[in-house]
């Protein structure tokens, strides 16, 4: 089973964000390359890309995509719905807990 294109460009942008922001913090090339799992020619050749370039600029000036915008609106809206959940589970968790045909628990 082969890994489909848009996998793969999702992993190569993670990885070369993960470089990013090492190299940001004053790593060498041989301390990314190992933290990230390849050889430190494969970290300076990412570097020259131009998609290399964009990300690093995206993390050094802390401007965040479109896509890590929408996903951090998505992770809000789940916590929003979750928090709106809590009162019913809470309120199930306590009548099961009083309900008199469950002994276990009561």
């Amino acid at each position: 089973m082969s890994t489909s294109p848009m996998l793969k460009a999702c992993r190569r942008h993670m990885k070369m964000e993960r470089i990013a922001r090492l190299e940001i913090a004053g790593y060498k090339d041989e301390e990314i390359a190992f933290a990230v799992g390849i050889t430190p020619n494969y970290v300076r050749m990412l570097r020259k890309t131009p998609e290399f370039v964009a990300i690093r600029v995206e993390v050094a000036s802390g401007v965040i995509s479109e896509a890590d915008r929408l996903l951090l609106q998505d992770q809000e809206a789940t916590y929003e719905q979750l928090k709106q959940l809590v009162p019913s589970a809470m309120l199930t968790i306590k009548n099961t807990l009083h309900n008199s045909r469950n002994p276990g628990l009561a």
